[in-house]
């Protein structure tokens, strides 16, 4: 076998094991454009576009502070 075709054939396994493992993932997910996934990690839940967010950002008197955030959410 020639050297292109190896090369061929190497290149299409690989194309066929990310095809494999993006399928795995929910339907309509997407990676973070500045985080990178763990190896073998899959993507099981997939929400985006939300008004409102509430975050917890500290403690108050004891208790959990939250603060409502609005804008884009991954």
């Amino acid at each position: 076998m020639g050297r292109i075709a190896r090369l061929l054939i190497a290149g299409a396994l690989t194309l066929s094991v990310a095809a494999a493992v993006a399928s795995d993932d929910v339907r309509g997910s997407k990676d973070h454009p500045l985080l990178t996934r763990y190896p073998d990690s899959r993507i099981t839940e997939y929400q985006q576009n939300y008004n409102n967010v509430a975050f917890t950002v500290g403690i108050e008197n004891g208790a959990p502070k939250v603060e409502n955030i609005e804008g884009q959410a991954t």
